[in-house]
């Protein structure tokens, strides 16, 4: 019979544990979260603009959190036998320390994160961490990173020192020019590997890397054509793809790839463009006239 009924309690105790850590996000831990927000908002208004787009994004992201650290709780409470009040109150004190000792890591990463952004530049922290089109969760990134213990690996290199990133190009000004490539940034070296098929033969191709000096360019559409003549003009095309950041030689493009030190103006890639230029017109070849274009993203 004695043991009939430690068998029982002990089913009763793994299904209640099994039920907490299968339990949704309740209000308690909603209102956990609110008040870890509120001290990292309050310690730091700027970085928590930079990590969170809303109060209520955080707490969204902190109510996971806080069921965490709550499952976690009952967990340790329940294998101390505690009943009633005892019980709840270890809950609420283990679940309040785990969420404290987050939020000080959080603010730890903050600072440290904001250290290397100022020491390596903008452009480069956002190139390292963002993951996202215009790069601007590379903050929230490198402290969601660094508070976590993990080593900081950036959005664009995948774990590896080595980022990598590619670019499908498509024809522009129907040339039937197209192609694939591939950029590796290591440190401050970059190399880059196109294969483009279509060019007119016994004809110079200027090829570069293009941008912005605010934003995300990308590649031209009819709309481009703001004279409707049927063909998207140089200067039609570089308000979208941007003007050059890097002439690429294309002599060295599709055998081992081009190498040369990145610059800062590069950075971030994942907002720049390849463009290809040049095709005969009515019997005369325009070396200025875009035939191809594709967008740089990151990859594994």
């Amino acid at each position: 019979m004695k043991i009939s009924i430690i068998v029982t309690a002990l089913a009763a105790l793994v299904a209640a544990v099994a039920a907490s850590a299968s339990s949704p996000v309740n209000g308690t831990d909603r209102a956990n979260a609110a008040r870890a927000c509120t001290a990292l908002r309050t310690g730091n208004t700027s970085a928590f603009g930079q990590q969170y787009a809303s109060f209520g994004a955080c707490t969204s992201q902190w109510a996971q959190k806080a069921h965490a650290a709550r499952v976690a709780a009952q967990r340790a409470c329940t294998a101390k036998a505690l009943k009633g009040k005892n019980y709840s109150a270890c809950v609420k004190a283990a679940t309040n320390t785990t969420l404290a000792t987050q939020a000080t890591r959080t603010k730890s990463a903050e600072k440290t994160c904001a250290a290397e952004r100022k020491a390596i530049g903008d452009a480069a922290f956002a190139t390292k961490y963002g993951s996202n089109a215009n790069m601007r969760n590379a903050f929230g990134k490198c402290v969601s990173q660094t508070a976590s213990g993990k080593t900081p690996t950036g959005g664009g290199g995948g774990g590896s020192s080595t980022q990598h990133f590619s670019t499908t190009l498509t024809q522009l000004n129907s040339s039937n020019v197209n192609g694939t490539g591939t950029l590796l940034l290591n440190g401050n070296k970059l190399r880059v590997k196109l294969s483009v098929t279509g060019l007119e033969a016994n004809q110079s191709h200027a090829i570069a890397m293009r941008g912005l000096s605010s934003g995300a360019a990308s590649c031209p559409t009819s709309s481009a054509d703001t004279n409707a003549d049927g063909t998207i003009s140089l200067s039609e095309g570089q308000p979208v793809f941007g003007d050059v950041l890097l002439n690429l030689d294309p002599a060295s493009l599709s055998s081992s790839g081009w190498s040369t030190d990145a610059q800062s103006a590069f950075s971030p890639l994942q907002t720049r463009t390849i463009v290809v230029l040049g095709k005969t017109v009515n019997g005369t070849y325009d070396a200025t006239l875009p035939v191809a274009c594709g967008t740089i993203t990151t990859s594994s």
